[in-house]
């Protein structure tokens, strides 16, 4: 009977973990703002200003609130992706030519050998006068098929529309992104690749997805994609685009959402653009991420509510700076914590919990029901001695 029981349990707590990632990807990664349907090139995709009002519950973090000095550590490095912006150059094919290829299913198919059944876009890499190697940011040459789709959409601010061309690759989801614009001069008229957002990711059944942000004076194309995700775990980030004559140049990226599941605590973050605005030759863009932690019972695996919280991050942009950056003086988030790749290991460190969450430990261990109390002195138990520790043992104790 002991066995039956924990074959249940097992089999109770896969179905709930899996019901919470579905919640995941549903909420954080989130469909694009223009949708996927295939335009002719007469057919413009119009995208609304997009208007971001400020969050009406404010955020009550001070610096008095914050933990003691001997537990504020420099920030490890965190692994970001590589991008390497191509330049900007005429191509002898078209957005619409590579999409009427695709869909006729033109394309041959590869050698057979290490490639059987994959098919040749090495003719199309060859027009678009991209260089495909092994180590390449792009497809190999031989690849699987791929479902195009094309917007037409205002991107550098000048007159004339960008042509943007999304491939679709598949399961795994994986798309690679290509903008052209159709330039007309005083003797001929060509199209012009200017430049590309190789290979992003989806999580399972959830493409990547796009959409336009503006603040007033300035476009950006922003993907939202996939950074990681597994058994219990998913995470996801805004990437943001600029693209001028001079090429597409990746200018900001942030997590934008974050479900660790499985772990005590367990971690759900959900991140939304509050404002994006451009005053006195600056951009300002406001990220609020809302996080809740929750703790499960040991001996019944039944979740409890830990705590919630509301936090800013500040990115600017002054005349003259290639990216926007983290303005950390007036963010309530580290570079740390908003790094597109925060717990892609599916973990947070009890010392990062102490350290960005000292505030809300303090408020359990004086007002927290036994549970939450209980919970707090677990977390504590595995502590290395310092002065945020002992503060909290002492609040638990009602020193």
């Amino acid at each position: 009977m002991k066995k039956w029981g924990l074959r249940i349990l097992s089999a109770t707590l896969t179905f709930t973990v899996g019901t919470f990632a579905a919640i995941f990807f549903g909420r954080c990664l989130k469909p694009a703002l223009i949708q996927p349907v295939r335009v002719s090139p007469s057919i413009k995709l119009q995208t609304p200003p997009m208007q971001i009002e400020e969050d009406e519950q404010a955020t009550n973090e001070t610096q008095e609130d914050a933990q003691p000095t001997d537990e504020v550590e420099e920030d490890e490095p965190l692994p970001n992706e590589v991008y390497n912006p191509i330049q900007p150059r005429p191509v002898s094919i078209s957005p619409y030519e590579i999409k009427s290829i695709l869909d006729e299913d033109k394309l041959q198919p590869c050698q057979r050998g290490e490639y059987g059944g994959f098919l040749d876009f090495g003719h199309i890499w060859k027009r678009l006068k991209l260089k495909i190697t092994d180590d390449s940011e792009f497809p190999n040459r031989c690849t699987s098929s791929a479902k195009a789709y094309i917007y037409t959409i205002e991107l550098d601010g000048k007159s004339g529309d960008e042509t943007l061309l999304k491939l679709d690759f598949g399961e795994p989801s994986e798309s690679l992104y290509l903008v052209f614009k159709y330039v007309r001069s005083q003797h001929n008229a060509q199209w012009h690749l200017l430049g590309s957002i190789p290979y992003v990711y989806g999580a399972p059944f959830v493409p990547p997805s796009h959409k336009v942000i503006s603040d007033g004076q300035h476009r950006w194309l922003v993907i939202d994609h996939s950074t990681g995700h597994g058994s219990a775990f998913g995470s996801g980030a805004d990437n943001w685009f600029e693209v001028s004559e001079s090429g597409v140049k990746k200018v900001l990226s942030y997590q934008n959402g974050l479900f660790i599941g499985l772990s005590n605590p367990n971690v759900d973050r959900r991140s939304k653009i509050l404002k994006c605005e451009y005053r006195a030759g600056i951009t300002t863009v406001i990220v609020q991420s809302s996080t809740s932690f929750e703790g499960y019972d040991k001996q019944t695996y039944e979740p409890f509510n830990l705590w919630s919280n509301k936090r800013k991050a500040v990115f600017i942009k002054r005349p003259g700076m290639k990216k926007l950056i983290l303005d950390s003086r007036h963010s309530e988030m580290s570079a740390k914590e908003i790094n597109p790749y925060y717990g892609v290991d599916a973990d947070i460190s009890n010392q990062d919990i102490l350290k960005y969450n000292y505030r809300d430990l303090a408020r359990i261990a004086a007002k927290g029901n036994e549970k939450q109390k209980e919970w707090l002195r677990g977390f504590l138990h595995v502590r290395n001695d310092s002065s945020s520790k002992q503060s909290l043992q002492k609040a638990l104790e009602g020193m």
